[in-house]
């Protein structure tokens, strides 16, 4: 027997509606999950890392930004140095109007070309951190090269890390500040480093030892690393033979006395011994006054190199002035006294100067 069946209106309507609520379900949930995997994707993007860059270039989360950069690209730029860099660039840019362009790509990074108001901007270069994170870099080419002459057998560090053997352009060689001497059989040798692309004077120190710091040579990028020292021996050395060979041009001194000051068998002496030192005007009175030792390091236990500022005063009765003088010394212990090995004058080391111009 056959059994017609008629299914009522109200029924069909209740099925439409329950067919039709799965359908939106399982459509948002189907939404749901693209959405989910688009955010992945683009979470997994390179491009992804130029979004967050810009978000903590807003934040000014430069420390942050500063360990990035460090990860992506290490180099020996110090993090003070680079901030203020990365501050000078970005600091009053409205980030939502830079365009970026991909510029070159190879199998772990990416470089990515910068545009301001049509105008070119930089670079970013984004690569994966240690935890497959993309990450960028804003490209900086600085423009500095840096020598760094540290006592042979120590290990250099340049913001806190080991400075590759690599970067030795010179080994066990006479420091720069003592190469004039014709004898240096008793100079404590150096090896001699060079850091290019920097945008600043880079941070030193040496590993395993806080006593060691640097001074830099008023004529070059060149650091001289030795030991800190306050030896009153030494500075009153440095004052008395500075002293001496700073009154040898106004004549108060006789070549003799620099003599006696100085290493004679050197460029420095040669030098001065034949100054032409009648020029100087003559006077009834002088004198020295103000006397300072900065910046004194040992690059060895007989070997020393600082700042040394004073003034000096003259007068012949109707005319007087006051000059305000720098030198660079670097002083050799020979036979138990110290002598001038090299002497470099460079006025701006003295404070006064600055002031008087003003």
């Amino acid at each position: 027997m056959e059994l017609n069946k008629q299914i009522t209106k109200p029924a069909a309507v209740t099925v439409l509606a329950i067919t039709a609520a799965i359908s939106i379900s399982i459509s948002a949930i189907y939404l749901h999950s693209l959405r989910k995997q688009y955010a992945s994707m683009e979470q997994d993007s390179p491009e992804s890392a130029i979004t967050e860059y810009f978000s903590k270039i807003n934040q000014k989360s430069y420390d942050e930004l500063y360990q990035e950069a460090e990860e992506i690209s290490p180099d020996s730029n110090s993090e003070e140095t680079y901030v203020q860099k990365l501050q000078s660039v970005y600091d009053g840019v409205n980030t939502d109007a830079i365009v970026y362009s991909l510029e070159s790509s190879d199998d772990s990074s990416y470089t990515y070309a910068l545009t301001y108001h049509n105008a070119d901007f930089g670079k970013l270069l984004i690569r994966q951190n240690s935890e497959g994170k993309w990450i960028a870099s804003t490209l900086f080419e600085g423009n500095e090269t840096w020598k760094i002459e540290v006592p042979s057998g120590l290990t250099l560090l340049v913001n806190g890390s080991p400075v590759s053997s690599d970067l030795i352009i010179s080994s066990q060689a006479v420091p720069d500040n003592f190469s004039g001497m014709y004898d240096q059989s008793s100079v404590l040798l150096v090896d001699i480093y060079e850091l290019t692309n920097l945008l600043d004077q880079p941070e030193v120190s040496i590993e395993g030892d806080d006593g060691y710091t640097v001074l830099k040579d008023v004529s070059s990028n060149t650091l001289f690393v030795g030991k800190a020292s306050e030896d009153q021996a030494i500075i009153q050395a440095m004052i008395e033979d500075t002293q001496t060979a700073a009154a040898y041009p106004a004549q108060d001194a006789s070549l003799s006395d620099v003599a006696a000051v100085s290493v004679t068998n050197s460029d420095w002496y040669s030098r001065i011994s034949t100054l032409e030192n009648y020029w100087f005007t003559d006077h009834t009175e002088s004198y020295f006054s103000n006397q300072s030792v900065a910046n004194l390091i040992q690059q060895s236990d007989n070997t020393a190199l600082a700042y040394v500022t004073m003034d000096y005063y003259a007068t012949n009765g109707e005319v007087e002035r006051t000059w305000h003088c720098g030198y660079q010394v670097s002083l050799i212990n020979l036979d138990g006294s110290w002598k001038i090995a090299q002497m470099t004058v460079d006025q701006e080391l003295n404070a006064a100067r600055a002031e008087s111009d003003n």
